[in-house]
């Protein structure tokens, strides 16, 4: 007859043999899907629609701020779309459909003399750019006094490319204000651009660049690219004068 001491040490290995049966099976066991699987999921763009702006005003100020706006939500229409799961044309409304449509019955019967039905977005946007590239209510300021009251240059930006980059984006601002766009094309056209850009300069600046043209860089008179190279340069050399004699006065 077995001892309980025996008894004992017999029924702690069953357990101990126990257990280990237990821990192979769940080891055994295939893992579910529910409790272990790693589903990758792939980040999809969200894009807000963006309206399509309307055209309530015929008014130059009005429209060249349509045109930008019609742009931007072009660009967003198309990024929408790119990935070919809509199509550009079917989404984008119409320029005929961003116009107000008692505006547009008006433009028809009083400006126009066209029926609604034969408008196309082509059409329309001709006679938008046939206002916005006018200069306003078709009278002409004195463009050359206009450009040297208006058109300067930010002396407080102390990154002189920067600067200059910003002097010409102004310069093109003008030229959109005030319906100029016409008067500046061609090589007759880039002549006067240039001249008002070189005219607008501050003073010892310009004659820096005055002097450049007569004597080495004449090219720099009808071509944007180089005069913006060469204000840059001299731009360039003028501060390290100021700086010079800046330096010269607190020295002394």
């Amino acid at each position: 007859m077995a001892s309980d001491d025996e008894n004992s040490h017999n029924q702690t290995t069953d357990d101990l043999n126990a257990a280990e049966t237990a821990q192979s099976a769940e080891r055994a066991m295939p893992t579910t899907s529910s409790s272990t699987a790693m589903v990758t999921r792939v980040p999809q763009p969200i894009f807000a629609v963006v309206a399509a702006p309307k055209v309530t005003s015929t008014s130059r100020d009005s429209l060249i701020h349509w045109l930008k706006l019609r742009k931007e939500y072009e660009e967003a229409t198309m990024e929408r779309c790119k990935d070919g799961k809509e199509d550009f044309d079917t989404v984008l409304t119409s320029v005929k459909n961003s116009f107000d449509d008692d505006l547009l019955t008006t433009l028809c019967e009083a400006n126009w003399g066209v029926s609604k039905e034969d408008l196309t977005d082509a059409y329309l946007l001709k006679q938008i750019r046939a206002i916005t590239d006018s200069y306003q209510n078709q009278v002409l300021p004195p463009v050359n006094e206009l450009f040297r009251t208006e058109l300067k240059m930010n002396m407080d930006n102390l990154d002189i490319q920067s600067r200059v980059t910003d002097y010409f984006v102004s310069c093109n601002l003008l030229i959109k204000k005030y319906g100029f766009v016409s008067f500046f094309e061609g090589e007759k056209g880039l002549n006067k651009k240039c001249k008002l850009l070189i005219n607008s300069l501050p003073e010892m600046l310009k004659e820096k660049v005055e002097n450049e043209i007569e004597y080495c860089f004449p090219e720099a008179r009808t071509s944007v690219l180089k005069l913006s190279n060469l204000i840059n340069q001299q731009a360039l050399e003028q501060a390290i004068e100021d700086r010079a004699l800046k330096r010269g006065k607190e020295a002394s």
